[in-house]
């Protein structure tokens, strides 16, 4: 009908409204103000027209294009820590589960984080738990994740990290750290023999 037209063009107006103002914002550094409007009055209502799980592969996907707004200036040197004989530039990280396969790693560290876990990864692909898995708490401003470690396994996340490794030069003294979370497979009969698969490789 009229109605369900309308909307399915207003939803393509606030789409392509949202991916203008994620590349716009992409250019800006994320502590600039600008960009808090931006993704208050675009990028979030697009987000929002999604479902849970659809947009959060969105946003791993901008994250691996590195079309996030980047931290464009240096941390406070009081921010600086030590964590296994390795100093990150400061001690906030991501923890496993936003970037499940090891695909947005860089972009991820161009936000600012000092510390980035990816996985958790199994060591056979696996769908996770039947869809749909997240849900969103509006009132909360949360989401329930029930994806049941989907993963595309261990092989499609090494692949990644080497070729990542032979592009990302060591930064002198001052590190980015890299952790990998490693699951079990839900039908593993092993699951001690999962996780020293994942450490030896």
């Amino acid at each position: 009908g009229a109605e369900t037209m309308a909307m399915r063009v207003a939803r393509v107006a606030l789409a392509g409204t949202g991916a203008l103002a994620v590349a716009a914002a992409s250019q800006l550094d994320n502590d600039s103000p600008v960009v808090g409007k931006i993704y208050s009055s675009a990028v979030k209502p697009m987000l929002m027209l999604l479902d849970p799980e659809t947009a959060h592969r969105v946003a791993v996907k901008a994250a691996s294009l590195k079309i996030l707004p980047a931290q464009k200036r240096e941390d406070d040197p009081v921010l600086r820590t030590t964590l296994w004989g390795r100093t990150v530039r400061n001690p906030i990280g991501l923890a496993a589960g936003f970037d499940k396969d090891a695909e947005a790693i860089d972009g991820l560290f161009r936000v600012g984080f000092g510390l980035v876990e990816v996985g958790s990864i199994t060591p056979l692909p696996q769908p996770g738990n039947p869809k749909p898995r997240v849900f969103r708490l509006p009132e909360d401003d949360a989401v329930i994740n029930r994806y049941g470690f989907n993963s595309s396994g261990h092989e499609a996340a090494e692949n990644r990290l080497a070729k990542r490794a032979t592009r990302v030069p060591a930064v002198g003294s001052e590190t980015k750290l890299l952790g990998i979370n490693l699951g079990k497979n839900k039908t593993s009969t092993d699951p001690t023999n999962d996780y020293c698969a994942g450490v030896s490789r």
